[in-house]
């Protein structure tokens, strides 16, 4: 048996695409109330023995939740502009970490119903936060965690139109993540720059992508989303991809590791 506590759940809105999110977590939140429901068709008969009997139809859901009247912090701005530009947002309420194997949780795009805030005379400034499924692309669905996976956005700049990544020191917030032992399983880049992107294997310790030896090219200004399990694992010996371009050319990744 396994308990696990209001703090150790987590609210996450998505700063990506569906088909590759990038789960961000929300922070600024407290007393987070998932609801879920259904209603009901009356299907009672004689045969209840007096009894009513009733049936689930289809399923509502909405969650509630507090949070400091913060307009610096990322989080509170997503929720604001969402409200305010009667925007969908995309959510995950889960109830535990995203990486963490086994948590689960709605996943949904979310209109905000309520965003009631709270002047209290000795106390600070909080709102009250009400959101509801909306009609998107995608229907609500109960998700698990990827377990084990890693998912890692980064942006990369050339130099004189070249550039490396390494497997094992991917830029990760101030510092770098060493995927060690995994495999990229899903990759997508965005294109910046007005001029196409190849990136290839490196001659020299250099990582099959998707177990291919053949280079993805990336349009100008476009992107590309590759997905496979057939990749080795991220070693010493099988780690670097080289970028080809143009002077200082952009792109964003996402890399999902398992």
């Amino acid at each position: 048996m396994s308990v696990k506590l209001g703090m150790e759940a987590k609210l996450y809105r998505n700063a990506g695409t569906y088909e590759a999110p990038d789960w961000v977590e929300i922070t600024n939140v407290k007393d987070v109330t998932l609801t879920l429901e259904t209603g009901e068709a009356d299907v009672t008969t004689r045969a209840n023995n007096g009894w009513k009997a009733s049936k689930a139809t289809l399923k509502d859901g909405s969650v509630e939740f507090e949070m400091m009247w913060d307009t610096q912090d990322e989080g509170f701005s997503a929720i604001q502009a969402a409200f305010f530009g009667n925007t969908g947002i995309e959510l995950a309420v889960m109830d535990g970490d995203m990486e963490t194997e086994g948590s689960e949780g709605l996943r949904a795009t979310f209109s905000v119903t309520k965003f009631d805030r709270k002047e209290p005379l000795e106390e600070a400034i909080t709102v009250s936060v009400s959101v509801k499924p909306t009609y998107a692309a995608h229907a609500p669905e109960w998700m698990s965690a990827e377990g084990g996976s890693v998912r890692l956005s980064f942006d990369m700049a050339l130099e004189a139109g070249a550039g490396e990544i390494d497997l094992t020191a991917i830029p990760y917030g101030e510092g770098t993540y060493d995927g060690t032992g995994k495999k990229v399983v899903e990759l997508r880049i965005a294109n910046g720059g007005a001029n196409a992107l190849t990136v290839s294997k490196a001659v020299s310790d250099g990582y099959d992508l998707f177990g291919s030896n053949d280079p993805v090219v990336v349009p100008a200004s476009g992107s590309v989303r590759l997905a496979g399990s057939s990749g080795a694992a991220i070693a010493a010996d099988k780690k670097l991809l080289t970028l080809a371009g143009t002077l200082t050319q952009t792109s964003s990744w996402t890399i999902l590791l398992t």
